[in-house]
């Protein structure tokens, strides 16, 4: 049984003791459970104070100290993979930036977003723009392939650098859903209400999956619409969780839950005005499944899953975006009900086989397999 070796930010936090980036360990259940299919096993590098952990799926995570831990390249956990290296048939790492300095002789990036520069104004220079761009450019060019899981990565990528283009591979997500989707479930949930409609908010309360302006747009609503109900359901950041609780507890109609407790079919509408990074696609995925009205920003395979109109709407991830949206689905119960349906029928056409042929060729292709 070969090793799959996976280089990560952090799916753990720096000490081990929980799991702080959801959205990549969805993926990694699912990704390790086909590996062990071909025949092969998965191990995790990551940022973090020197442990292993062990996850519930069985793959062990190697946790390297960093002299920054929140730098965008991490050099030392780049070089345990390299000291490892004899035992490792693949290496895929979660975005550019940590392939640097070298990349594994067989080895895959995936492709989830468009990289945002992260730097503060002060220190922002045409330089360090050009630094940056040429350290992604080597981490797409120096592995055998890329694997993107939405469209505008892949055309960010060809424009930007027209010879990258062969390095492309377009492979999207796909989640078991929890409920098999068919025809005779489309049309199961209850009539829209409409005259109390709920919103819904899953995401993480942190800026890059749009919550400040997710608070502002509701507040706004909330006069022109008093019985409006907004349940938020993510993971709330320690050091504002106190703000937040005060924020709901003034409000009527604004439910504050623990993460996980909200069902989308609690919901009519779903928001996910994702600004950057990876989107929590199992979300979106449950939320078009189960019938609620997805609004989402035009980020990731968002713009590949939403067709505006048809299936859900699509909006730059602003204020004034959302609250034109979030009107829209709220007074038009019609078309709230339309859109619901088809994104069930469109989660519907969303099948596994799709995702594991495309990647059971890409690994036999680069490691063989069973």
């Amino acid at each position: 049984m070969s090793t799959v070796c996976m280089v990560v930010r952090h799916l753990l936090d720096r000490e081990g003791s929980s799991i702080v980036d959801t959205i990549l360990h969805g993926w990694i259940n699912a990704f390790s459970s086909l590996l062990q299919e071909l025949g092969h096993r998965l191990e995790i590098r990551q940022e973090g104070a020197g442990w292993l952990k062990v996850l519930p799926g069985g793959e062990p995570v190697y946790a390297v100290p960093e002299q920054d831990p929140w730098a965008p390249l991490l050099p030392n956990v780049n070089q345990s993979l390299w000291e490892h290296a004899a035992g490792i048939s693949l290496a895929i790492y979660a975005d550019p930036l940590l392939v640097y300095p070298q990349a594994h002789t067989t080895s895959i990036v995936l492709g989830q977003s468009i990289p945002v520069l992260d730097m503060s104004a002060h220190s922002y220079t045409a330089q360090n723009r050009e630094e940056w761009l040429e350290r992604i450019k080597s981490g797409l060019s120096t592995v055998n392939c890329v694997a993107a899981n939405n469209t505008q990565f892949i055309q960010w990528v060809v424009s930007t650098w027209p010879g990258l283009y062969h390095k492309l591979h377009y492979i999207p997500d796909w989640f078991e859903p929890a409920v098999p989707v068919t025809e005779e479930n489309i049309l199961e949930k209850a009539p829209v209400n409409k005259a109390a409609p709920r919103v819904l908010f899953t995401c993480p309360a942190l800026p890059r999956f749009g919550m400040s302006e997710t608070l502002r747009a509701v507040e706004i609503l909330r006069r022109r619409h008093e019985k409006l109900c907004f349940i938020f359901s993510g993971a709330v950041p320690a050091p504002i969780r106190e703000q937040m609780q005060h924020w709901f507890d003034n409000r009527s109609c604004c439910l504050l839950l623990p993460p996980g407790q909200a069902m989308y079919r609690q919901g009519d509408i779903a928001l996910f005005p994702v600004k950057s990074g990876p989107v929590p696609l199992q979300q979106v995925l449950q939320a078009m499944q189960s019938g609620a009205a997805v609004i989402g920003s035009m980020h990731g395979p968002l713009v590949d899953m939403i067709i505006h109109g048809y299936n859900g709407l699509l909006i730059k991830p602003i204020d004034s975006d959302l609250i034109e949206a979030l009107s829209t689905l709220i007074e038009d119960a019609a078309l709230r009900r339309k859109v619901s349906c088809r994104a069930r029928l469109t989660r519907a056409t969303l099948e596994k086989k799709t995702w594991v042929s495309e990647w059971s060729a890409l690994l036999k292709t680069l490691i063989g397999g069973e």
